[in-house]
Formats: C-alpha cells, sequence, structure tokens
C-alpha cells in the first residue's frame, strides 16, 4: 500500500502554479494512457480465443450462468458494454477487457499527484506502475475476455477511494470503500486477500477522525449487499430457459454452491489427496515441498513483469518500511496472503492469479521509482533525468520484446468452431469430445456453444458437451437441445450393468484406478457429487440411455470415443469428415496444453449383414 494524498492548502490552490502541474499531470497521464491503448489495441484480436472467454461471452450476451463463483457483476458489466455498436461480441469482449485494464490504470496514476513540491515523486509513482503495465501478465488479460481485467479494475478503484480516504476521511468516503470492496469480493474471491491490508492502511485515519457509531454497521451493511447482491441475478436467470446453466443455481443451495464454488474446492482437495497419496507411494514430493517450489518461482514471475522495476519494487519496500510503518504492514498482507495461497492453488490458470500479489509490487515500484528521483534531485538537477532516461529505456525494451502470435493461430478457436459447426446437417447431434487426455472443456465445448447460441451458426444442431455428462444441471440443456432421456436419474442411482456406491474421497481414489483387463463400470458418489470408473462406464450408459434418441439423427463427435464400439449392438465406422491443421508453435501457453485435435468424426452404426456379406 502507499500513503495517503497529502493534503493541498487552499493557499496551493490558488496558486497558478498548481493549475499548471494540474494541466501537466493532466497530459502526462493522458500519453500513458494514451501508450497503454496503443499497446493493447495491437494485441486486441476481433475473434474468440482459447479458454473462458467464449463460455463468458455466452453467459453474458444469452443471460446465463457461468463456472463457478459465476461472476454475475461482470456478465452485467460485460454485457451492458456489449451494448455498443463496436463490431462483433466477441470483439467487445476483448475490448472490454482493455477500458477496463486502462481505467484501473488511470485510477492508479492518480493516486499520487504530481504536485510542485513533490513532482518527482508523482512521476516516479508512474514509471513503477508504467513497467506493470507492460508486463506479459497485463498484457495478456487486457486484450482477451476474462474476469482479470475486471478484478484489476475493482482492486484499484479500491486503492483509490481508499487513498482519498486516507487523505480526508469522511462517512462518505468509508462507505464507497465498503462498496467498492464488497463487489470486489463478491466478484473475485481471490480479492479477499486485499482487504486485510486496505483495512489495515484506512485504519490509521481513525485516530485522527471520530465517526458516528451508527456508521460502521451501515458500512457493513452495505458491504455485505455488495457482495451478496449481485448473486441474485445468477438466481433469476437459472429460473429460465439459458443455454448456458452451471449448477444451475434456482434453488438458493444451488446457489450457495455457485458462490461458494463447491465444485473447485472439491477439486483442490481431489488435487491434495491424490498429491498425498502419490508420496506415500513414493511417486511425488510431498505437497508441502511442491508448494515451497511454487514459491520459488515468484522472484522469475516478479523480474518477467517489472524488470528494472524490480530493484526500486525493493527499494520502495525498504522506504515504506522506515517511513511509512502502516502502509509497509498492509503491503506485506496485502501481497503474503495472495501469494501464498497462490503457490498452493495448482490450477491450470494459476499465472493469471498473480495478478494482485504483481499489483502491489507495482505499487512499491512506484514508490521506489518516487523516492530514487527525490533522492537524485537532491544531488544535482540532472541525476533525476538520466533516471527518467533509464527507465524509459527500460519501457522500450519491453515494447520491443512484445511478441504475439501469429493471426493464424489466433484465429484458431473461431476457425475450428465455425467450419465443425458447418458440418453437420439440420437435425444432427454433435457432441464436444475431448480428442487428447485431459483436455480442458473450454478448448472443445466453449467456442462451439458461443457460435451456436451467439452468432447463431449451427441453431438447428444439438451440441451436447461430454465432460458436462456427470453432472446434474446438465439435464436442462439435453431437455433444451429435444433429448428425453433419464440419463441423470440413472446416474444418481445406478443401473443394473453400472451400479452407484457411495464412498469417502479417500476410498474413490484408491479403487478408481486403471484396469489393463476387462473394464470395471462404476458409478461413486462422493461428497454429493458423481464420479465415474473411467470412460467406459460413461460409454455404456450413454448406449443405455441416450442412444435411444440419437438412433434416427446423424451423430457427430469432435474425438474418437472408442469406447462406445464395446457397448453398442452393431460394429461401428467412424468417417473423418473434417480436418483443420492446429499448429501451437510460438504460443507458450498453447505449447503447455492439451488442445483439440481439429477433427470431426461421424459415428456411423453398420448393417451386420453387409458386413457379413451375403
Amino acid at each position: 500500500m502507499v500513503e495517503g494524498r497529502p493534503r493541498r492548502s487552499s493557499q496551493l490552490r490558488r496558486s497558478g502554479d498548481c493549475g499548471i502541474t494540474e494541466r501537466a499531470q493532466a497530459l502526462l497521464d493522458s500519453l500513458l494512457l494514451a501508450l497503454l491503448a496503443t499497446v493493447f489495441s495491437g494485441h486486441i484480436r476481433p475473434f474468440i480465443s482459447w479458454g473462458d472467454g467464449p463460455e463468458l461471452l455466452t453467459a453474458a450476451w444469452r443471460d446465463g450462468v457461468a463456472h463457478p463463483t459465476g461472476y454475475p457483476l461482470y456478465l452485467l458489466a460485460l454485457k451492458t458494454f456489449g451494448c455498443l455498436p463496436l463490431g462483433s461480441v466477441a470483439f467487445k469482449g476483448n475490448l472490454f477487457s482493455a477500458a477496463c485494464a486502462l481505467l484501473a490504470f488511470g485510477l492508479l496514476f492518480r493516486m499520487i499527484p504530481i504536485e510542485k513540491e513533490n513532482h518527482w515523486k508523482g512521476i516516479g509513482w508512474r514509471l513503477g506502475l508504467l513497467a506493470f503495465a507492460l508486463s506479459p501478465l497485463v498484457i495478456r488479460q487486457a486484450v482477451t475476455t476474462e474476469v482479470y481485467a475486471f478484478s484489476l479494475l475493482l482492486a484499484a478503484s479500491c486503492l483509490f477511494l481508499g487513498a482519498r480516504f486516507v487523505s480526508q476521511p469522511s462517512e462518505r468516503g468509508l462507505l464507497m470503500v465498503a462498496l467498492l470492496a464488497g463487489l470486489a469480493l463478491g466478484h473475485h474471491r481471490l480479492l479477499v486477500f486485499l482487504l486485510p491490508g486496505l483495512a489495515l492502511w484506512l485504519a490509521g485515519s481513525l485516530r485522527t477522525w471520530n465517526p458516528p457509531r451508527r456508521l460502521f454497521p451501515a458500512a457493513a451493511a452495505l458491504f455485505g449487499l455488495a457482495v451478496f447482491g449481485p448473486y441474485l441475478v445468477l438466481w433469476l436467470r437459472a429460473r429460465s430457459d439459458i443455454p448456458l446453466n452451471w449448477e444451475d443455481p434456482s434453488t438458493f443451495g444451488n446457489l450457495w454452491k455457485v458462490f461458494s464454488a463447491h465444485q473447485f474446492r472439491t477439486d483442490q482437495e481431489i488435487l491434495r489427496v491424490k498429491e498425498w497419496m502419490a508420496h506415500e507411494q513414493g511417486f511425488s514430493p510431498s505437497p508441502i515441498r511442491l508448494t515451497l517450489e511454487s514459491l520459488t518461482g515468484v522472484p522469475g514471475i516478479l523480474w518477467s513483469a517489472l524488470g528494472l522495476s524490480l530493484g526500486m519494487a525493493f527499494l520502495g519496500v525498504g522506504h515504506s518500511a522506515t517511513v511509512a510503518r502502516r502502509a509497509f504492514g498492509s503491503g506485506l498482507a496485502a501481497w503474503a496472503l495472495p501469494t501464498v495461497f497462490i503457490a498452493q492453488y495448482h490450477v491450470a490458470d494459476q499465472a493469471d492469479f498473480h495478478l494482485l500479489p504483481l499489483l502491489v509490487w507495482a505499487l512499491a515500484a512506484g514508490v521506489g521509482w518516487g523516492a530514487a528521483l527525490e533522492w537524485a534531485r537532491s544531488k544535482t538537477p540532472m541525476l533525476p533525468w538520466t533516471l527518467v532516461a533509464l527507465a524509459l529505456l527500460s519501457v522500450s525494451w519491453r515494447l520491443r520484446a512484445i511478441e504475439g502470435p501469429s493471426p493464424y493461430l489466433l484465429e484458431l478457436p473461431e476457425r475450428l468452431a465455425r467450419r465443425t459447426l458447418d458440418q453437420p446437417p439440420p437435425g444432427a447431434v454433435l457432441i464436444a469430445v475431448p480428442a487428447r487426455a485431459q483436455e480442458p472443456v473450454d478448448y472443445t465445448y466453449f467456442p462451439l456453444l458461443y457460435h451456436k447460441e451467439v452468432a447463431r451458426r449451427g441453431a438447428r444442431v444439438a451440441l451436447l458437451s461430454e465432460g458436462f455428462f456427470t453432472s446434474p444441471w446438465y439435464e436442462k440443456t439435453l431437455l433444451r437441445e429435444g433429448i428425453h432421456s433419464d440419463f441423470f436419474q440413472m446416474l444418481a442411482k445406478g443401473t443394473d450393468r453400472v451400479p452407484l456406491e457411495e464412498k469417502i474421497l479417500t476410498e474413490f481414489l484408491e479403487a478408481a484406478t486403471p484396469r489393463p483387463t476387462a473394464p470395471l463400470t462404476r458409478i461413486y458418489k462422493v461428497g454429493g457429487r458423481i464420479f465415474l470408473e473411467n470412460r467406459h462406464t460413461l460409454a455404456l450408459l450413454m448406449v443405455e440411455r441416450l442412444f435411444p434418441s440419437f438412433e434416427e439423427r446423424p451423430l457427430y463427435l469432435t474425438g474418437l470415443f472408442q469406447e462406445l464400439e464395446r457397448y453398442l449392438p452393431r460394429p461401428v465406422e467412424w468417417r473423418e469428415c473434417l480436418r483443420v491443421p492446429i499448429l501451437t508453435e510460438g504460443h507458450s501457453d498453447l505449447d503447455r496444453m492439451p488442445v483439440p485435435s481439429g477433427k470431426l468424426y461421424r459415428l456411423e452404426l453398420q448393417n451386420e449383414a453387409m458386413e457379413n456379406g451375403p
């Protein structure tokens, strides 16, 4: 955190120098934001990307419910922005992230003004933030449809209002901070780690200000309303016919599951148990060691984000520890808590979660640059300009190093989804099936869902996702696609061939192991969630309960689901009817991820008499 803005005297406000300084500050901030806008605009794509973007766009545009925690505030803001006549829905979603990032840095720049008596402090502050704004992490989040740029805007709003409150405490100021902090926490749970540092920072103002007693209950009530209020939107949406209804929060019990990210917490618990089991069997280091190894990667992340300003960040930390201990303590709390959480939270987008702790380091870098420039001014008038030139050279080097992937690679999700939906005839069933192990559902199903529901492509094709066939809320999607089946009723209680067993987590993980011989088919119920023994279990259930609805309809799959052949009544032929080359070279994130194969297959049951000859 940083020290609050110094109070301006009425004499300074009336002076002509102040007017000149304010105009210079507005001009400098405008130039910096124009630079950021230029960089962001050079990377914004006019179409969907891999990841959560297509899902979020579909949920926002078609009034659906996104993956936990639902992100209702983000969906409302995204749809409101999407009403502007600026191009395709996908382009406006990407542009919205850029707008959020620019607004966030506009607020952060203004936290420390450029004033006559300490203008180098304000200039240094902006240099530190500029280095952060041009980091690969921020640029990536500022040009794609994701929730993190909006998180940055909410965090920056809390800090900006906090600085105003520290400078001049008031009832209205505290209520505004409570409102923004509640909205931030309701939007993304990681921002909860910002609150202890923010509260510690603001608490210093209470020593010289005697607020009325009624203020704190009012602020707490406003905070709670801001956290939970937007989620009523999801409850209302889930009660209508929507194409995406994650967890189906039409009941308050399910709404709480969405809000509390019940599914992700269960997945993390499973991951932890698996890590300990692998450690006990001698196949993996202990989870504690894995967390410590993750923490050792933090310096590299800081260097890639801040570059030369990393040294200034350490200077800023030391400066705060000596002259502003409360700011130092609040900054330490705001950085340490999310960093430790991220280090042990092993998820696919773990790197993106570093946005909040890196923001704290950026604030420290701003303080460090300011302190360095103030010290340089005391030595010689030209030395501050030398440091500024050094900082600008570092920025120029960063700008030259920023390279995006090729246009061909950026267009792949769009091209693949369009061509896939154009292939099946009207009335066909298209099942998004991962073609490779551990392929996320984001990469197969959501681009197709976006084009079907938002771009209105393949509207007469029934689109399903194999990845959601163990999620009871997905039954509404089956009905919406015109498929009537008791699949999910049988999933909840088992069948004669596929029994249901209730187990605790460790028993389930010990039982659900690969078997080289004839596959064992089981349904497991663990902590209220359904798990399948293997893909053979799903194949058998699909053949028994879903295929009667598919029998008279053309059936297409995005990947080979060869386990189905064992349970279908007749021989099967897989006809490859689409192949879109997917080359991921030049994109480090995709090089590490199992992206779709780019193929589409038509599943055809063969006539046994023809197979055996006349």
